[in-house]
């Protein structure tokens, strides 16, 4: 299900300054919607949209009311999309449904963050920001992002908070933390539950840094007495174009994060 008031083309500011034709898929990401004339066989993408984008539907005007869906292709060829790599527009509940969207780390250091990740307060209140605390000399940037596992029963509601530094122009330090959410929340499915009602985790949560092949580099779990109310990976270092991945696990079930810088 797509959501059109998320979209960066319904944004009065942007329609005016930018050439965005995009359409934002809760969970997934960006579908960028390129007009296209049938007499070439190329349709150029400027250079706004030619990042934090899933895919790319090629369309064509046949009047003012109505147009077709000529296919769709999940990478340019050199900054155009050419219609004879496009894959049939009935594959993309399948691509969707495969695909694992990417947060793009190095984009938050221009301010640019996907919907699903908010300001640190958006989930975590007051005495819980006081641990989030970090790296106080360097240039920090946050978000937190609620955990949705695939059933909320008996699995309390949780934030997975990011803190990343630039450590040069090729490293960039990484932080990660786990925190109960205690005020209520809606999921981006719009199901309403209630926060957790304790400030503490539960026991034997693990949170674990894995590399973009899957190879565990970290686990941590939190304990059973004293319970904890945050846990947290030591802080790591990732190159430029490097791949890791977040996995927490808790009561069989787990929830996985995609990043790269």
């Amino acid at each position: 299900m797509s959501d059109l008031a998320a979209s960066d083309s319904w944004n009065p500011v942007l329609q005016a300054t930018a050439d965005v034709a995009d359409l934002w898929i809760p969970g997934k990401g960006y579908l960028e919607c390129r007009l296209v004339d049938l007499e070439n066989s190329t349709c150029s993408v400027p250079v706004e949209v030619q990042d934090n984008r899933i895919g790319y539907v090629a369309i064509h005007s046949i009047n003012d009311q109505e147009v077709y869906l000529l296919g769709f292709t999940d990478h340019l060829c050199n900054n155009k999309i050419s219609l004879d790599q496009l894959r049939d527009i009935t594959e993309i509940p399948l691509f969707l449904g495969h695909f694992k969207p990417t947060t793009q780390l190095r984009q938050w250091l221009e301010d640019l963050y996907q919907q699903d990740w908010q300001p640190p307060d958006a989930l975590l209140n007051e005495s819980q920001l006081m641990l989030t605390r970090w790296r106080k000399s360097a240039k920090t940037f946050q978000r937190v992002k609620l955990v949705e596992w695939k059933s909320q029963i008996l699995i309390p509601p949780l934030a997975l908070l990011v803190s990343i530094s630039p450590e040069n122009a090729e490293t960039m330090n990484v932080h990660i933390q786990i925190h109960p959410v205690i005020q209520n929340q809606t999921t981006s499915t719009g199901v309403r539950f209630l926060g957790a009602a304790s400030t503490l985790l539960p026991a034997n949560l693990a949170v674990s840094l894995l590399t973009a092949s899957g190879e565990v580099l970290k686990t941590v779990i939190s304990r059973e007495r004293p319970l904890d109310n945050c846990i947290q990976l030591p802080t790591f270092q990732s190159l430029n174009r490097e791949e890791f991945t977040i996995k927490l696990e808790f009561n069989r079930q787990s929830f996985v994060e995609h990043f790269a810088i």
